[in-house]
């Protein structure tokens, strides 16, 4: 009997000081520590201004506008190219019935065209009558996400500086089996094959602000640009 009140009072005493010490402790000290081991990702989005400036020569461009304003209707953001393009393309996957969107300035009233909004997630395909520059001064937000569905896409890219192919799409590798951008300069397409072997050359090297790219999908996943 006297062995297990002897515990009982240890027992008591114990608790006592633990209880005594939390007051005299100081809160820094009480903090969870901060480790190595990384507990969540937080993405911080940041909006940044730029005037964006697209050169396109006549014919047939392949571009995207990564900036965005308050209004992205069609009119407003090809106001500085409202002369100079015969029409514009887009295609959205996730239509099966009807992908391409499109909108030709030149058409009467009366013909249903159902291209409506700029995005800057989207590829254009754009036709000049002549040399011309589209500008809209906006805002680019960093990073991106842009939604990739099984199949072709056509996408923008969101990136301040030039990438290699392997970094530029790191976030959909596995994803995907081939990308194309047009080079309307040269009126040359650029390939790229991701499961070509290093040696094997091919002109498609880059990937670069203000390109369209078209994006075949092997499943559906999410592209992250500008972390």
């Amino acid at each position: 009997m006297k062995f297990k009140i002897n515990i009982k009072i240890a027992v008591i005493i114990f608790l006592c000081i633990l209880i005594a010490s939390l007051f005299f402790i100081p809160k820094e000290y009480l903090r969870p520590i901060i480790t190595g081991r990384v507990i969540t990702r937080v993405s911080v989005i940041s909006r940044v201004a730029l005037n964006c400036s697209i050169f396109m020569v006549e014919g047939w461009n392949l571009v995207s506008m990564p900036c965005v304003t308050k209004n992205n209707s069609r009119d407003p953001m090809l106001t500085t190219i409202n002369d100079s393009y015969l029409s514009i393309h887009t295609y959205k996957i996730t239509d099966t019935l009807d992908p391409w969107k499109s909108y030709n300035p030149n058409l009467p009233w009366w013909v249903v065209q159902d291209l409506d909004k700029i995005t800057e997630l989207e590829g254009y395909w754009i036709r000049m009558s002549y040399n011309d520059t589209w500008l809209v001064d906006g805002k680019v937000i960093w990073p991106i996400l842009i939604p990739m569905f099984r199949g072709w896409n056509l996408v923008g890219f969101h990136s301040n500086v030039t990438m290699r192919m392997n970094d530029s799409l790191q976030t959909i590798d596995g994803s995907y089996s081939a990308v194309y951008a047009y080079n309307a300069n040269t009126s040359q397409w650029m390939i790229y094959y991701p499961w070509l072997p290093p040696w094997v050359s091919q002109n498609l090297t880059n990937m670069s602000l203000y390109f369209g790219y078209w994006i075949n999908m092997t499943q559906d996943d999410v592209w992250v640009l500008g972390t």
